[in-house]
């Protein structure tokens, strides 16, 4: 008798076994990464280097003197590359197709499968916000979860800078002059609602202001991306907006 039910048990285990390997790959959860994109490059989605070649088993190689990527044994120019302030340096997916992954957008669009040899990853567009810490004089943003820029920026004086939830855009200009400042040159300028308890109260500041102040080291922003969305920022702390990356 204990012999039947050890054979028994073994059989379960390999029909257990059979019908787990039978399942399709899509039904497994595939490893995913939060896209990075820019305004001012809008055909070309970017990921950080390390990430992506991490995902794909691959060991890039960086020839700084030559300016040459080597990726799974293609050369990439690193003109092609971003890079963020910290030096986190910022690769296509054009550029991961050109070192022969297979890149796939899915769904809406706001999915894209990038796959080679059975290894695959999604590379998934979130949306994009800010916050202002008017205490800390500082601004981050974010595209989903993935900290995208981080600055010091400098408010209006004597506490005029309401805090507040913004949305900032569509329109944007890169040389904009005030209507409201004695015709004031306002590079960068995309105008923001506020939208936290008053939705009628709308003005034009400059792009990275985010309603809130411009940033005080410009070499410290981290590029970013396109302009549109909403923004979140909360009273007496901070005010945010979101999408008003250049």
């Amino acid at each position: 008798m204990p012999g039947a039910i050890l054979s028994a048990m073994k059989a379960l285990s390999l029909f257990t076994l059979a019908a787990i390997l039978a399942l399709p790959m899509a039904s497994m959860a595939a490893p995913s990464s939060e896209a990075i994109t820019f305004a001012v490059d809008s055909k070309r989605t970017f990921l950080p280097l390390e990430e992506a070649a991490n995902h794909l088993a691959w060991t890039p190689i960086i020839d700084d003197k030559r300016g040459k990527l080597i990726l799974n044994g293609t050369t990439i120019s690193t003109k092609s590359l971003r890079t963020f302030t910290d030096g986190t340096n910022l690769i296509s997916l054009a550029d991961l197709a050109k070192a022969g992954a297979e890149v796939t957008v899915v769904e809406d669009g706001s999915v894209t499968k990038v796959a080679i040899k059975g290894r695959y990853f999604n590379v998934v567009k979130s949306e994009k916000r800010a916050e202002i810490n008017l205490a800390q004089q500082k601004l981050r943003a974010w595209e989903g979860q993935r900290l995208v820029l981080e600055t010091r920026v400098s408010s209006g004086k004597r506490g005029r800078t309401p805090s507040g939830d913004y949305s900032a855009g569509p329109y944007k200009a890169r040389k904009h002059y005030s209507s409201r400042y004695n015709n004031a040159y306002m590079p960068y300028s995309v105008p923001d609602t506020f939208s936290s308890t008053d939705t009628s109260q709308s003005r034009s500041t400059p792009l990275r202001t985010v309603a809130c102040g411009s940033p005080t080291s410009p070499r410290e922003i981290r590029p970013a991306s396109s302009t549109s969305g909403s923004t979140r920022a909360l009273p007496s702390r901070s005010c945010a907006s979101s999408a008003m990356f250049s």
